[in-house]
This record gives structure tokens, sequence and C-alpha cells, in this order.
């Protein structure tokens, strides 16, 4: 890890631990408040390079916010916004990269070779921050997908769209 990075995470952990003590005092809201700040946003995406970003749109349930995913001192990850909300009701909520833009609203078996679970979803609202494998090749990734693993369900999705300053590997 480079010393700029390590810069950023302890000020990114710093932000949010200050964060946390204050969410004691006012909970949710004040970490939303806390988190739409563009400072903040500007902040944790210092030194990123965006290669992909899209809208999330409505499948199942009203899903709204976008999704970026950048690489930062050659980790890529995906970035979810503040602006992000999905439903609280599904339960078991994943993100998915599919390689398809329309992804469908159930998932058959013989589809799991075709995308890649990042796992379950940190929360229903606000930014997040999932790490994707190094060893994932990101050329036919289309589509980030909040999924319903339990209901088999799609709940919404976000059509990616290449950078034009990137490039995919």
């Amino acid at each position: 890890m480079r010393l700029g990075h390590l810069f950023r995470l302890g000020i990114a952990s710093t932000v949010f631990s200050s964060i946390a003590l204050a969410g004691a005092v006012n909970s949710q809201n004040l970490f939303h408040a806390q988190l739409d700040q563009p400072e903040l946003r500007k902040l944790i995406l210092a030194g990123s390079q965006e290669l992909m970003k899209g809208a999330f749109q409505t499948a199942e349930a009203p899903t709204t916010g976008n999704a970026t995913i950048v690489e930062e001192d050659g980790i890529r990850y995906l970035l979810i916004d503040s602006e992000f909300s999905t439903t609280e009701q599904a339960p078991d909520l994943h993100i998915l990269l599919d390689t398809v833009k329309l992804p469908p609203q159930k998932y058959a078996e013989a589809e799991s070779g075709r995308y890649i679970n990042l796992g379950g979803i940190q929360n229903t609202m606000g930014m997040q921050r999932y790490p994707i494998p190094d060893s994932l090749d990101l050329a036919p990734v289309k589509s980030v997908v909040i999924w319903c693993r339990m209901a088999n369900a799609t709940m919404g999705y976000a059509t990616l769209n290449q950078s034009s300053t990137a490039s995919i590997k």
C-alpha cells in the first residue's frame, strides 16, 4: 500500500469514526448529512480513476443513486453514492456485477457463471464501497444489480458506461 492510499484511508477512517460518535447523538440523519458533503466525496475519491459509472433504475423495488467502478492505487472498488436507496423490505440483498445491460427479473442456475456476487449489501441507503477481486475481468461487466437472494428477484440495477479516459482490464 502506498503512503497516499494509507493517508486517505486514515482521513476517511477518522471522518467515519467522528460520524459514528456523532451518530450516537443524532442517529442516521446526521450520518447521511455528513456523507452528502461534496468535500467528503472529493476526499474519498481523491486519487481514484473512474472506470465505469451508471445510474440505478427500478426493477422490483424503487432504487435510486449511482454506481461507480474506480481504481485506486491498483485496487478496484464499486462505489455506491450517498443518493443510493432501495427497499428495506427485501431480505438477503446482494450486490452483483453482471455481463448484461438489462439483468433478468430472476436468475436461473445456468446464469451463475455470467455474474459475480460481491456479497451482502452493507445498507439499503447511502454511500458504500465494495472491493472487486483482482482476477475479475471488467471488460464484459455491463451492470450492477441489487438482488434479493432469498426471493431470487432483481430489486434494481445500474447499466454501466465506460469512462472516456478509462482502460478496463
